[in-house]
């Protein structure tokens, strides 16, 4: 089974996703395979040295077009080889986003240089394999009590755009994802719940 951690920055995913590696075990499935993000590298290594902050390159449209490419590509194909090398029977795959996180920060990204949708879009969708299944998206959204992070990578403006961000996730995502409460162990509870009632659909199926 494949599921994904979705949601805005700062709404606790890697929080979850670190109590999940402590738990170690999860809708009766005997093995776990964590696939990270490598957003985060991909700045540090290929945009950092050049452009010496986030704020400094979302200020250049070619640089954001170019971060925007470079993105989709490396983390479509970074879940797609962590797929591919994992998928075996009884393991469950836990995606920390799917390229559909990035299809929306790219919207916030260039939201201010009038760039068509469909220009980036069909750059993201190149590099969105069909072969990839995702059988869940658990959500998670802002809290009431929000917080914002500010580490370097997640620009400092973002923080006056946190509703847009959090509406966006909710309208792309639709009814296609589970929406998750903030409390972590209710998280646990339904992610959990969720996704051993799926496994035993699929072995009633699968016995008949």
């Amino acid at each position: 089974m494949i599921i994904s951690i979705s949601g805005p920055a700062s709404t606790g995913k890697t929080t979850l996703i670190r109590k999940i590696k402590e738990i170690g075990k999860l809708g009766k499935y005997s093995k776990i395979v964590i696939v990270n993000e490598v957003i985060r590298d991909i700045f540090k290594n290929n945009f950092l040295p050049k452009v010496g902050s986030m704020e400094n390159m979302m200020k250049d449209k070619e640089l954001v077009l170019e971060w925007i490419e470079k993105v989709g590509q490396e983390t479509s194909m970074h879940i797609n080889n962590e797929i591919k090398k994992n998928l075996e029977e009884d393991t469950l795959i836990i995606l920390d986003r799917c390229i559909i996180d990035h299809f929306i920060y790219s919207i916030m990204h260039t939201a201010k240089f009038d760039i068509p949708l469909e220009g980036f879009y069909n750059a993201i969708k190149t590099y969105t394999l069909s072969e990839t299944k995702i059988d869940y998206i658990f959500l998670t959204s802002i809290p009431e009590k929000d917080f914002y992070d500010i580490d370097g990578i997640r620009p400092k403006d973002w923080e006056e755009t946190r509703g847009l961000e959090n509406s966006l996730f909710q309208l792309l995502f639709g009814n296609n994802c589970i929406n998750l409460p903030y409390d972590i162990d209710e998280r646990i509870s339904i992610i959990d719940s969720t996704i051993s009632y799926r496994k035993e659909e699929n072995k009633l199926s699968l016995s008949k």
